[in-house]
């Protein structure tokens, strides 16, 4: 096994840390507004989910960061739990 998890690409490590803190932050039932103007901060060239604007629930969007590779959904899911976090600090 380790062998193998040695041959992971970065981006793989990168996905992993992400949903673990997002599984920190927030729940998979979740719904999350995904706007087009945060699908346009991912930069040119990224592996896509190939998301649309609409609704996603986490558990959907981390599915895309895992399956796909998608970094629109690890952006999505990014922009949302700082939203989340700035929300409360506000409160």
């Amino acid at each position: 096994m380790k062998a193998i998890i040695s041959y992971l690409p970065s981006q793989v490590y990168q996905n992993f840390f992400s949903i673990e803190y997002a599984l920190e932050k927030v729940s998979l039932e979740e719904v999350v507004a995904v706007k087009q103007e945060v699908l346009e901060l991912v930069p040119e060239g990224s592996s896509l989910a190939n998301l649309r604007s609409g609704e996603y629930t986490v558990k959907q969007l981390i599915q895309a960061m895992l399956v796909l590779s998608g970094n629109d959904a690890a952006y999505a899911l990014g922009y949302y739990i700082a939203k989340k976090k700035l929300a409360r600090a506000i409160h």
